[in-house]
């Protein structure tokens, strides 16, 4: 299964944050590696949400110099220490669920398989399009945690 850029990205970040926490890496290792996941981390849009407050607060570190520079690692520390998942955490996994409706049961919703990769739901959804009977077909992800701890800290 390939992961998505994106997600691999997050988590090659997640690691690099975790290092820094852990005083394993100095905030100038955490700087170069960032920098060479942004591309990978930008959407259409360039950095959003947390990445962009990251990328902001590793801006500050880098122009400030003395307490103010001490000020900023530690504005970024907390940042980071909000962004990592604690270490009892699981990701979830992902089932992608192919989902219609029936015009013959207004108000209902079916699922007609669900798989552990887009593409296999995807296979399925080609399949079930020149059905009549079914309308609204479309693929869900749903991410299935372990704990609604887990679930919590996605939210």
């Amino acid at each position: 299964m390939t992961e998505d850029t994106f997600i691999a990205a997050r988590r090659r970040l997640i690691d690099e944050a975790r290092a820094l926490l852990a005083d394993e890496r100095a905030v100038p290792d955490f700087f170069r590696a960032f920098m060479a996941l942004v591309r990978d981390l930008a959407g259409d849009d360039g950095l959003d949400g947390v990445d962009l407050d990251v990328f902001k607060l590793l801006e500050t570190w880098e122009e400030s110099v003395g307490a103010t520079k001490a000020s900023a690692e530690t504005a970024l520390r907390s940042r980071l220490a909000q962004f990592v998942p604690p270490p009892s955490y699981r990701e979830p996994l992902i089932a992608w669920v192919v989902e219609y409706s029936d015009p013959r049961e207004p108000g209902a919703a079916f699922q007609a398989g669900a798989f552990t990769t887009e593409a296999q739901a995807r296979r399925l959804l080609k399949k079930l399009e020149p059905a009549q009977w079914r309308s609204d077909l479309h693929i869900n992800s749903i991410p299935v945690h372990d704990t609604v701890e887990d679930w919590e800290w996605d939210q």
